[in-house]
Protein backbone atom coordinates (compact mmCIF):
# COMPACT_ATOMS: atom_id res chain seq x y z
CA UNK A 1 0.00 0.00 0.00
CA UNK A 2 3.03 2.53 0.77
CA UNK A 3 3.67 2.79 -3.47
CA UNK A 4 -0.13 3.52 -4.01
CA UNK A 5 0.28 6.61 -1.80
CA UNK A 6 3.33 7.59 -4.05
CA UNK A 7 2.43 6.60 -7.22
CA UNK A 8 -1.12 8.39 -6.53
CA UNK A 9 0.89 11.93 -5.65
CA UNK A 10 3.02 11.51 -8.40
CA UNK A 11 -0.31 11.44 -10.23
CA UNK A 12 -1.33 15.06 -8.99
CA UNK A 13 2.23 16.09 -9.76
CA UNK A 14 2.14 15.26 -13.22
CA UNK A 15 -1.59 16.97 -13.43
CA UNK A 16 -1.00 19.93 -11.85
CA UNK A 17 0.55 21.47 -14.70
CA UNK A 18 2.77 23.50 -12.64
CA UNK A 19 4.14 26.73 -14.10
CA UNK A 20 6.08 29.17 -13.09
CA UNK A 21 7.81 32.62 -14.77
CA UNK A 22 9.77 35.40 -12.77
CA UNK A 23 8.84 38.39 -12.83
CA UNK A 24 10.84 41.88 -12.18
CA UNK A 25 9.11 42.55 -8.35
CA UNK A 26 7.57 45.93 -9.67
CA UNK A 27 5.73 44.14 -12.05
CA UNK A 28 3.07 41.71 -9.78
CA UNK A 29 -0.11 41.64 -10.89
CA UNK A 30 -2.76 42.52 -8.73
CA UNK A 31 0.07 43.62 -6.03
CA UNK A 32 0.98 46.95 -5.03
CA UNK A 33 4.58 47.90 -4.69
CA UNK A 34 5.95 50.73 -2.49
CA UNK A 35 9.02 50.90 -0.36
CA UNK A 36 7.24 50.90 2.91
CA UNK A 37 5.56 47.63 1.55
CA UNK A 38 4.47 44.85 -0.83
CA UNK A 39 0.67 44.10 -1.03
CA UNK A 40 -1.96 42.83 -2.94
CA UNK A 41 -4.85 45.08 -4.34
CA UNK A 42 -7.41 43.64 -1.98
CA UNK A 43 -5.00 44.28 1.25
CA UNK A 44 -6.24 40.48 2.01
CA UNK A 45 -3.96 37.56 1.70
CA UNK A 46 -0.30 39.12 3.37
CA UNK A 47 2.05 41.75 3.10
CA UNK A 48 5.79 41.92 3.26
CA UNK A 49 7.67 45.14 5.13
CA UNK A 50 10.60 45.85 6.71
CA UNK A 51 11.28 46.04 10.24
CA UNK A 52 14.36 46.64 12.03
CA UNK A 53 15.47 45.61 15.91
CA UNK A 54 16.32 46.58 18.91
CA UNK A 55 18.74 43.94 20.30
CA UNK A 56 22.01 43.48 21.19
CA UNK A 57 21.64 40.01 19.88
CA UNK A 58 23.95 39.43 16.77
CA UNK A 59 21.68 36.95 15.85
CA UNK A 60 19.03 39.01 14.88
CA UNK A 61 18.81 41.88 11.98
CA UNK A 62 16.56 44.39 9.83
CA UNK A 63 15.34 42.60 7.27
CA UNK A 64 11.93 41.98 5.22
CA UNK A 65 9.39 39.56 6.79
CA UNK A 66 6.00 38.57 5.85
CA UNK A 67 3.15 40.06 7.55
CA UNK A 68 -0.22 38.54 7.94
CA UNK A 69 -2.02 38.68 11.43
CA UNK A 70 -4.99 36.57 10.62
CA UNK A 71 -4.99 33.03 11.26
CA UNK A 72 -5.41 29.91 9.45
CA UNK A 73 -7.03 26.64 9.52
CA UNK A 74 -4.86 23.17 9.51
CA UNK A 75 -7.16 20.55 9.59
CA UNK A 76 -7.07 16.57 9.27
CA UNK A 77 -10.06 14.54 8.75
CA UNK A 78 -9.53 11.43 10.46
CA UNK A 79 -12.01 7.95 11.07
CA UNK A 80 -11.07 4.32 13.28
CA UNK A 81 -12.33 1.19 11.43
CA UNK A 82 -11.35 -1.96 13.23
CA UNK A 83 -7.72 -2.52 11.46
CA UNK A 84 -6.74 0.75 11.51
CA UNK A 85 -6.97 4.65 11.50
CA UNK A 86 -7.88 6.26 8.77
CA UNK A 87 -6.83 10.09 7.68
CA UNK A 88 -8.06 12.34 4.43
CA UNK A 89 -5.10 13.69 2.59
CA UNK A 90 -5.31 16.10 0.07
CA UNK A 91 -2.37 16.57 -2.78
CA UNK A 92 -1.95 19.98 -2.43
CA UNK A 93 -0.05 21.86 -5.39
CA UNK A 94 2.68 24.73 -3.64
CA UNK A 95 4.44 26.90 -6.15
CA UNK A 96 7.44 27.38 -3.84
CA UNK A 97 7.26 23.31 -3.10
CA UNK A 98 10.08 21.34 -4.46
CA UNK A 99 7.99 18.64 -6.74
CA UNK A 100 5.12 21.24 -6.83
CA UNK A 101 2.86 18.89 -5.20
CA UNK A 102 2.99 17.39 -1.55
CA UNK A 103 0.98 15.94 0.70
CA UNK A 104 -0.97 18.37 2.96
CA UNK A 105 -4.36 17.98 5.12
CA UNK A 106 -7.50 18.03 4.70
CA UNK A 107 -7.92 21.75 5.18
CA UNK A 108 -4.74 24.08 4.70
CA UNK A 109 -6.17 27.20 4.13
CA UNK A 110 -5.75 31.00 4.92
CA UNK A 111 -8.39 33.27 6.68
CA UNK A 112 -8.09 35.39 3.24
CA UNK A 113 -8.43 32.07 1.22
CA UNK A 114 -11.73 30.23 3.30
CA UNK A 115 -13.35 33.29 2.62
CA UNK A 116 -12.97 33.46 -0.70
CA UNK A 117 -10.81 37.08 -0.87
CA UNK A 118 -9.60 35.05 -4.55
CA UNK A 119 -13.58 34.78 -5.90
CA UNK A 120 -12.38 31.29 -6.24
CA UNK A 121 -13.91 27.75 -5.57
CA UNK A 122 -14.93 27.30 -1.83
CA UNK A 123 -12.19 25.69 0.39
CA UNK A 124 -13.67 21.98 0.17
CA UNK A 125 -14.23 20.24 3.66
CA UNK A 126 -13.62 23.60 5.96
CA UNK A 127 -17.70 23.18 6.83
CA UNK A 128 -17.10 19.73 8.64
CA UNK A 129 -14.33 22.19 11.06
CA UNK A 130 -16.83 25.17 10.97
CA UNK A 131 -19.86 22.87 11.97
CA UNK A 132 -18.02 20.41 14.09
CA UNK A 133 -15.43 22.57 16.18
CA UNK A 134 -15.31 25.80 17.86
CA UNK A 135 -12.45 27.01 15.34
CA UNK A 136 -11.57 29.40 17.92
CA UNK A 137 -11.15 27.07 20.86
CA UNK A 138 -10.09 23.64 19.43
CA UNK A 139 -6.76 22.68 17.98
CA UNK A 140 -4.04 24.44 19.23
CA UNK A 141 -2.21 27.79 17.70
CA UNK A 142 1.31 26.98 16.59
CA UNK A 143 3.39 29.71 15.39
CA UNK A 144 5.03 29.80 11.60
CA UNK A 145 8.82 30.20 11.27
CA UNK A 146 9.60 33.26 13.20
CA UNK A 147 12.32 34.07 10.93
CA UNK A 148 10.08 34.90 7.94
CA UNK A 149 6.57 35.35 9.76
CA UNK A 150 5.64 38.16 11.60
CA UNK A 151 3.63 36.77 14.53
CA UNK A 152 1.66 34.45 12.42
CA UNK A 153 -0.45 31.78 13.77
CA UNK A 154 -2.31 28.53 12.49
CA UNK A 155 -5.00 26.62 14.25
CA UNK A 156 -3.58 23.19 14.37
CA UNK A 157 -6.83 20.27 14.55
CA UNK A 158 -7.82 17.19 14.00
CA UNK A 159 -11.35 16.09 13.77
CA UNK A 160 -12.38 12.42 13.93
CA UNK A 161 -15.82 12.00 12.18
CA UNK A 162 -18.01 8.52 12.91
CA UNK A 163 -19.33 5.98 10.94
CA UNK A 164 -22.59 7.91 9.92
CA UNK A 165 -20.47 10.78 9.01
CA UNK A 166 -18.51 9.91 6.41
CA UNK A 167 -16.77 11.91 4.54
CA UNK A 168 -17.41 11.27 0.64
CA UNK A 169 -14.49 12.56 -1.80
CA UNK A 170 -15.49 15.47 -3.57
CA UNK A 171 -12.53 15.84 -5.73
CA UNK A 172 -9.67 13.41 -6.92
CA UNK A 173 -6.93 15.35 -5.31
CA UNK A 174 -8.34 13.86 -1.57
CA UNK A 175 -7.48 10.46 -0.56
CA UNK A 176 -8.00 8.47 2.19
CA UNK A 177 -5.08 6.22 3.43
CA UNK A 178 -3.79 4.91 6.39
CA UNK A 179 -2.02 6.52 9.22
CA UNK A 180 0.58 3.71 9.12
CA UNK A 181 1.27 4.29 5.47
CA UNK A 182 1.61 8.15 5.73
CA UNK A 183 3.85 7.17 8.83
CA UNK A 184 6.31 5.13 7.10
CA UNK A 185 6.68 7.66 4.40
CA UNK A 186 7.85 10.36 7.53
CA UNK A 187 11.27 10.12 5.52
CA UNK A 188 10.47 10.54 2.26
CA UNK A 189 11.80 13.80 0.82
CA UNK A 190 9.72 16.87 -0.52
CA UNK A 191 6.95 14.37 -0.14
CA UNK A 192 4.53 15.29 2.98
CA UNK A 193 4.39 19.03 4.04
CA UNK A 194 5.72 21.76 7.00
CA UNK A 195 1.88 22.04 7.75
CA UNK A 196 1.00 18.11 7.98
CA UNK A 197 3.93 17.13 10.05
CA UNK A 198 2.78 20.18 12.58
CA UNK A 199 -0.74 18.92 12.75
CA UNK A 200 -0.05 15.29 13.04
CA UNK A 201 2.62 16.09 15.39
CA UNK A 202 0.03 18.77 17.71
CA UNK A 203 -2.47 15.78 17.52
CA UNK A 204 -3.50 13.15 20.73
CA UNK A 205 -0.91 10.40 19.36
CA UNK A 206 -2.85 7.82 21.31
CA UNK A 207 -5.82 8.57 18.79
CA UNK A 208 -3.35 8.17 15.69
CA UNK A 209 -2.71 4.48 15.97
CA UNK A 210 -5.11 1.53 16.70
CA UNK A 211 -2.62 0.59 19.38
CA UNK A 212 -0.86 2.20 22.25
CA UNK A 213 2.03 4.79 20.68
CA UNK A 214 5.04 2.85 20.28
CA UNK A 215 3.65 -0.61 21.44
CA UNK A 216 3.84 -2.27 18.30
CA UNK A 217 6.05 -5.35 18.35
CA UNK A 218 8.38 -5.16 15.43
CA UNK A 219 11.86 -5.42 14.25
CA UNK A 220 12.82 -2.09 13.25
CA UNK A 221 15.27 -0.98 16.06
CA UNK A 222 15.71 -0.55 19.61
CA UNK A 223 14.66 2.93 18.88
CA UNK A 224 11.19 2.46 19.61
CA UNK A 225 11.51 1.32 22.88
CA UNK A 226 13.13 4.00 23.57
CA UNK A 227 10.96 6.51 22.57
CA UNK A 228 8.32 4.31 24.63
CA UNK A 229 9.65 4.52 27.96
CA UNK A 230 10.32 8.31 27.07
CA UNK A 231 6.92 8.70 26.43
CA UNK A 232 5.33 7.36 29.22
CA UNK A 233 8.57 8.82 31.58
CA UNK A 234 8.46 8.62 35.43
CA UNK A 235 9.08 12.48 36.57
CA UNK A 236 11.39 11.13 39.74
CA UNK A 237 13.98 10.55 37.05
CA UNK A 238 13.45 13.44 34.52
CA UNK A 239 16.66 15.89 34.02
CA UNK A 240 14.00 18.92 34.83
CA UNK A 241 10.49 19.12 35.71
CA UNK A 242 7.86 20.79 33.43
CA UNK A 243 8.37 23.55 36.04
CA UNK A 244 12.09 23.90 35.87
CA UNK A 245 11.63 24.07 31.46
CA UNK A 246 8.98 27.00 31.75
CA UNK A 247 10.72 29.03 34.04
CA UNK A 248 14.08 28.70 32.19
CA UNK A 249 12.14 29.80 28.87
CA UNK A 250 10.47 32.55 31.01
CA UNK A 251 14.01 33.63 32.02
CA UNK A 252 15.25 33.80 28.82
CA UNK A 253 12.85 35.48 26.95
CA UNK A 254 13.39 38.32 29.66
CA UNK A 255 17.11 38.08 29.17
CA UNK A 256 17.10 38.22 25.30
CA UNK A 257 13.41 40.85 24.70
CA UNK A 258 14.26 42.94 22.19
CA UNK A 259 11.55 45.56 20.33
CA UNK A 260 10.75 45.42 16.67
CA UNK A 261 9.70 48.43 14.44
CA UNK A 262 8.13 49.33 11.02
CA UNK A 263 10.79 50.66 8.59
CA UNK A 264 10.96 50.85 4.59
CA UNK A 265 12.94 48.67 2.61
CA UNK A 266 15.68 51.48 1.79
CA UNK A 267 16.36 51.61 5.07
CA UNK A 268 17.31 48.12 5.50
CA UNK A 269 20.98 47.64 6.04
CA UNK A 270 22.68 45.37 3.85
CA UNK A 271 19.58 44.55 1.45
CA UNK A 272 19.36 45.86 -1.59
CA UNK A 273 16.12 46.37 -4.10
CA UNK A 274 16.65 45.61 -7.77
CA UNK A 275 14.77 45.62 -10.51
CA UNK A 276 14.14 41.28 -9.50
CA UNK A 277 13.30 41.80 -5.92
CA UNK A 278 14.83 42.55 -2.69
CA UNK A 279 18.09 40.67 -1.90
CA UNK A 280 21.09 40.38 1.07
CA UNK A 281 23.59 37.91 0.13
CA UNK A 282 23.71 34.55 1.69
CA UNK A 283 20.58 35.03 3.25
CA UNK A 284 17.26 35.20 1.22
CA UNK A 285 15.78 37.11 -1.27
CA UNK A 286 12.14 38.68 -2.09
CA UNK A 287 11.12 37.83 -5.40
CA UNK A 288 7.95 37.55 -7.39
CA UNK A 289 6.30 34.77 -9.99
CA UNK A 290 3.55 34.11 -12.22
CA UNK A 291 1.85 31.00 -11.60
CA UNK A 292 -0.45 28.69 -13.60
CA UNK A 293 -1.76 25.24 -11.84
CA UNK A 294 -4.76 22.76 -12.16
CA UNK A 295 -6.32 21.72 -9.53
CA UNK A 296 -6.52 25.00 -7.06
CA UNK A 297 -9.28 27.26 -6.28
CA UNK A 298 -7.79 30.03 -9.21
CA UNK A 299 -5.68 28.70 -12.03
CA UNK A 300 -3.71 31.82 -12.87
CA UNK A 301 -2.53 34.18 -10.46
CA UNK A 302 0.73 36.15 -9.43
CA UNK A 303 2.36 36.84 -6.07
CA UNK A 304 5.93 37.51 -4.36
CA UNK A 305 8.08 34.63 -2.67
CA UNK A 306 11.03 34.62 0.22
CA UNK A 307 14.00 32.52 -1.42
CA UNK A 308 16.55 31.29 0.86
CA UNK A 309 19.94 31.63 -0.97
CA UNK A 310 21.50 28.25 0.89
CA UNK A 311 20.25 24.79 1.57
CA UNK A 312 20.18 24.75 5.69
CA UNK A 313 20.37 21.69 8.25
CA UNK A 314 18.18 21.42 11.57
CA UNK A 315 18.98 18.09 14.11
CA UNK A 316 17.25 17.37 17.06
CA UNK A 317 19.50 15.10 19.08
CA UNK A 318 18.91 12.55 21.95
CA UNK A 319 20.46 10.93 24.41
CA UNK A 320 19.73 8.48 27.59
CA UNK A 321 20.03 10.17 30.87
CA UNK A 322 18.85 8.40 33.69
CA UNK A 323 18.17 5.19 31.76
CA UNK A 324 15.65 7.53 29.81
CA UNK A 325 15.71 9.07 26.67
CA UNK A 326 15.89 12.82 26.43
CA UNK A 327 15.77 15.40 24.03
CA UNK A 328 17.90 17.83 23.52
CA UNK A 329 16.00 21.60 23.07
CA UNK A 330 17.15 25.17 22.80
CA UNK A 331 15.79 28.41 23.27
CA UNK A 332 15.21 29.33 19.77
CA UNK A 333 14.95 33.84 19.58
CA UNK A 334 13.53 34.81 16.12
CA UNK A 335 12.93 38.06 15.33
CA UNK A 336 8.86 37.01 14.51
CA UNK A 337 8.10 35.94 17.56
CA UNK A 338 5.27 37.67 19.69
CA UNK A 339 6.95 35.93 22.70
CA UNK A 340 10.61 36.31 21.27
CA UNK A 341 11.96 33.26 22.18
CA UNK A 342 10.62 29.57 21.70
CA UNK A 343 11.54 26.17 22.14
CA UNK A 344 13.39 25.08 18.93
CA UNK A 345 15.31 22.09 17.98
CA UNK A 346 19.20 21.38 19.00
CA UNK A 347 20.59 23.20 15.82
CA UNK A 348 18.61 25.32 13.54
CA UNK A 349 18.67 27.86 10.46
CA UNK A 350 22.08 27.18 10.13
CA UNK A 351 23.14 26.34 6.64
CA UNK A 352 25.07 22.85 5.66
CA UNK A 353 28.28 24.13 4.66
CA UNK A 354 28.87 26.20 7.48
CA UNK A 355 31.44 24.46 10.65
CA UNK A 356 29.54 24.08 13.88
CA UNK A 357 29.92 25.44 17.27
CA UNK A 358 32.62 23.30 19.55
CA UNK A 359 30.22 21.88 21.57
CA UNK A 360 27.90 20.86 19.02
CA UNK A 361 31.02 19.11 16.91
CA UNK A 362 31.60 17.10 19.51
CA UNK A 363 28.11 16.00 19.88
CA UNK A 364 27.68 15.83 16.45
CA UNK A 365 31.12 13.68 15.99
CA UNK A 366 29.41 11.09 19.04
CA UNK A 367 25.94 10.81 17.96
CA UNK A 368 24.40 8.66 15.45
CA UNK A 369 21.55 9.06 12.44
CA UNK A 370 18.28 7.34 13.07
CA UNK A 371 16.31 9.20 10.45
CA UNK A 372 16.54 12.33 8.26
CA UNK A 373 14.02 13.78 5.27
CA UNK A 374 14.58 16.82 3.46
CA UNK A 375 12.15 19.24 3.18
CA UNK A 376 10.72 22.26 1.19
CA UNK A 377 8.97 24.48 4.05
CA UNK A 378 5.83 26.84 3.38
CA UNK A 379 5.54 26.48 -0.64
CA UNK A 380 3.45 28.99 -0.60
CA UNK A 381 5.12 31.90 0.82
CA UNK A 382 8.74 30.38 0.38
CA UNK A 383 10.06 29.46 -2.64
CA UNK A 384 12.89 26.59 -3.18
CA UNK A 385 13.51 26.43 0.71
CA UNK A 386 15.04 23.32 1.32
CA UNK A 387 16.19 22.25 4.72
CA UNK A 388 17.69 19.07 5.93
CA UNK A 389 16.01 17.68 9.52
CA UNK A 390 17.67 15.13 11.11
CA UNK A 391 17.31 13.16 14.09
CA UNK A 392 20.13 11.69 16.28
CA UNK A 393 20.96 9.52 19.10
CA UNK A 394 24.05 10.94 21.23
CA UNK A 395 26.26 7.94 22.05
CA UNK A 396 28.35 8.94 24.90
CA UNK A 397 27.33 7.30 28.36
CA UNK A 398 27.62 10.40 30.58
CA UNK A 399 24.87 13.71 30.32
CA UNK A 400 27.18 16.07 28.61
CA UNK A 401 27.84 19.67 29.82
CA UNK A 402 25.74 22.37 28.24
CA UNK A 403 25.21 26.24 28.64
CA UNK A 404 21.88 25.91 30.80
CA UNK A 405 20.80 29.36 29.71
CA UNK A 406 20.19 27.82 26.22
CA UNK A 407 19.90 24.37 26.16
CA UNK A 408 17.91 21.83 28.23
CA UNK A 409 16.58 18.07 28.39
CA UNK A 410 13.23 16.73 27.78
CA UNK A 411 11.16 13.38 27.64
CA UNK A 412 8.95 12.85 25.07
CA UNK A 413 6.12 12.82 27.42
CA UNK A 414 7.29 16.62 28.62
CA UNK A 415 7.15 17.59 25.00
CA UNK A 416 3.64 16.10 24.27
CA UNK A 417 2.17 18.02 27.66
CA UNK A 418 4.02 21.25 26.50
CA UNK A 419 2.73 21.06 22.91
CA UNK A 420 -0.71 21.75 24.15
CA UNK A 421 0.52 25.51 24.94
CA UNK A 422 0.59 28.34 22.29
CA UNK A 423 3.80 29.50 21.44
CA UNK A 424 6.07 26.94 22.97
CA UNK A 425 7.48 25.36 20.23
CA UNK A 426 8.78 26.64 17.21
CA UNK A 427 8.19 25.06 13.12
CA UNK A 428 11.37 23.68 12.40
CA UNK A 429 11.34 21.95 15.95
CA UNK A 430 7.91 20.47 15.05
CA UNK A 431 9.22 19.53 11.67
CA UNK A 432 11.81 17.39 12.93
CA UNK A 433 9.70 16.06 15.55
CA UNK A 434 7.66 14.30 12.97
CA UNK A 435 9.96 11.87 12.34
CA UNK A 436 9.31 9.93 15.49
CA UNK A 437 6.12 8.95 14.06
CA UNK A 438 8.10 6.60 11.95
CA UNK A 439 8.43 4.70 14.77
CA UNK A 440 4.71 5.19 16.40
Amino acid sequence: MENSIISWLEDKRRKSNLKLQSVPIHKIDKWNVFDSKIEHVTKGYFSIIGIAVNSDNPQLSNQPIIYQPEIGILGFIMKRNESDIQILIQAKTEPGNVGGTQIAPTVQATFSNYTQVHKGTPTKYLDYFLKNCKIDEEGSLQSEQGTRFLSKYNRNISLFVEEHEIVHLENENWNWASTKELFDLMDKDFFINTDSRSVLVCSNWHQLTIHPPFEKNDNKSDFRFKLLNSFYSDSSIEQNTINDLIQKLQYSKRKHQFTIQKIPFSMLDGWEMNALGIIKKDVFSVCAFDIQVDGREVPFWSQPFLQSLKNEIVILYCQKINSILHFLISHSIEIGFAECLQFGPSIQQKAQDDPLEPDMKFIDSNSMLIVKFSQSDEGGRFYHSIVEYQLKEILVNDPLMLNNSKYCWMTLKQIKELLKVKGMFNNEFRSVLSLILKFI
